[in-house]
This record gives structure tokens, sequence and C-alpha cells, in this order.
């Protein structure tokens, strides 16, 4: 899991963008760039829809005080987490979802979801911006 700071305007943002890149938008669904879902306190990113392992991500928004923004204590913030999961389709044997743990994995869901949602890229000290 992989915690880090929005505003809730950067919230807002990534729910719309979120809801205008749903994957039911493309046909067949989850065709790139279409691979994401709009929920009431998350996104959830689809990796590969319709594959035996359908791997998807989740970034659950929480209003809560943020350790990681040097403004923290100047402007509301949402707390966001990352979770990962395979989630195996009918018919497997094993229905169950198996949590990915590689810190790499959530590496990926977070800087996909600073690019794909926000528009923003991640520098290489791991913050959202263009390196100078």
């Amino acid at each position: 899991m992989l915690t880090f700071c929005i505003t809730i305007e950067q919230r807002s943002r990534a729910q719309e963008r979120a809801a205008a890149l749903d994957l039911a938008r493309s046909d067949p669904p989850g065709r790139h760039p279409f691979v994401w879902d709009n929920r009431l306190n998350s996104v959830i990113r689809w990796y590969d829809y319709g594959a035996p392992t359908n791997k998807l991500g989740i970034i659950s928004f929480q209003s809560a005080p943020c350790s990681d923004r040097e403004d923290s204590g100047q402007t509301e913030a949402i707390t966001c987490t990352t979770e990962l999961f395979h989630r195996p389709l009918p018919p497997s044997e094993d229905p169950r979802q198996t949590k990915i743990t590689d810190p790499n994995e959530h590496w990926t869901l977070f800087t996909l979801f600073w690019h794909e949602l926000l528009g923003e890229d991640i520098t290489s000290d791991g913050r959202p911006g263009t390196d100078p």
C-alpha cells in the first residue's frame, strides 16, 4: 500500500476524468484509455479487463490529515491509499482476490493516477510536476 495526499480540487478532477474514461465506454470494455471506474470514495484502474487474472488497482479517498504535504495545515487535503488485487474471473477454480504487495506495482498505480487522471507526471523526487 502507498499513501499520498491530494487537494479536494484534485480529487474532483480525478473522479471526473475517471468517469470520462469509464471502462464501459469502449468496445470491448476496458480498452485503453478507457480503463477507469469512478466510485463514491475511490477510483479503480483495470489493467487487463477480461483476462483470467484480471488485475485491478484501487485508489481510495479519505478526508483525513495528510502528513506528506508541506501545506497540509493550511489547506484541506485528501489522504489517498493504493490497493492492488488479482481478481480471477469465472470459471476460475479459486474465485478469491489475491492482494498484490509489490511496492513497484503500487508506485506504477500512483504514477498512472497522476498521469492519466490529473495530467501530471511524477518528478525524480516522487512529486507531481516537472523536473527542472
